[in-house]
């Protein structure tokens, strides 16, 4: 695999171009502590790329049959998710990436999805991502481009699927932007059904800030309701995980509890979004023009 590794006097940060321009690790030096989940091989990496880091997702988590239809084309995305007969997790996870650019602030990685591309066929748009890393002494920003260069509008929904270390002995503790209820998804297929259910009081708990992270297990999404930003409270000091108003939607995901990490995931529409019953402005479908380019932005701060 093909690694960056970029350093400040505050941050020590490892980029996976084979994996997606995955920011795989992230390391502040002041407080001696790794911000994110990082897999300890590369052969783990590949093996889970959305696990791990920063990855994107596009479109985000799952897509009903792999197929859609949107603006007179049929979409046919591939079926890589057996147990729920889905698509999932997008057309760029975990493909290699190149370094677009480096400098004293930051760095840029991008991927071209063209004619080339495997999926190409059931998914007829060529376009451009980019991502820009820019560092502060407490702060790091992340801003994804994307860039329809095709001939027709593009449907585009974009998540992180973005995993923060709980260490052990921490009692880490989050808070979320959750709002009075969660989306009702099938049992078997994992997939919304449209309706908003009314949280669980131990789910609330935890979301609240109120039980620790890895307490029980979480596997929710939800509209944004409020400030959009996260804050994960570590025993030295504080994460605010902060994303722009694109972001409609958020997945929270422990792999069952008990386990050394949390995935708080902004998406810019809900699973399975072109197939709801759903109006745009709720499931937050939408497309990208043709020569257009839309822009996400996030945020990592540190607090004490």
């Amino acid at each position: 695999m093909e690694f960056l590794q970029y350093e400040t006097p505050e941050w020590k940060a490892l980029v996976s171009l084979t994996s997606g321009g995955n920011l795989i690790r992230l390391h502040y030096t002041p407080a001696a502590a790794d911000l994110l989940r990082f897999p300890r091989t590369p052969a783990e990496l590949e093996s889970h790329p959305e696990c791990f880091g920063t990855p994107l997702l596009l479109p985000p988590n799952r897509i009903a049959d792999g197929c859609f239809c949107a603006n007179g084309f049929r979409y046919h995305l591939p079926l890589n998710d057996p147990l729920t007969n889905s698509h999932l997790h997008g057309l760029v996870l975990g493909r290699p990436w190149k370094l677009i650019s480096v400098g004293t602030g930051g760095f840029t990685t991008g991927y071209l999805f063209d004619s080339e591309s495997a999926e190409f066929p059931g998914f007829p748009h060529e376009f451009r991502v980019a991502m820009r890393y820019c560092f502060a002494s407490d702060s790091v920003v992340l801003t994804l481009s994307v860039w329809n260069s095709g001939d027709h509008p593009m449907p585009l929904g974009v998540g992180f699927h973005t995993a923060f270390l709980l260490p052990c002995g921490e009692n880490v503790t989050l808070s979320v932007p959750r709002g009075n209820g969660f989306w009702e998804v099938h049992p078997h297929r994992r997939l919304p059904t449209g309706h908003l259910l009314p949280w669980e009081p131990g789910t609330a708990a935890l979301l609240d800030g109120r039980l620790s992270a890895a307490s029980c297990p979480v596997a929710s999404l939800f509209p944004v309701c409020g400030t959009p930003d996260a804050l994960i409270r570590r025993k030295k000091f504080r994460i605010r995980y902060v994303f722009d108003q694109g972001f409609h939607h958020l997945a929270c995901w422990n792999g069952g509890g008990g386990r050394e990490f949390f995935c708080i995931e902004p998406m810019s529409w809900m699973t399975n979004a072109p197939n709801l019953p759903l109006p745009p402005e709720i499931s937050g479908l939408s497309f990208l023009e043709s020569g257009k380019t839309r822009i996400f932005r996030s945020e990592f701060r540190v607090e004490f």
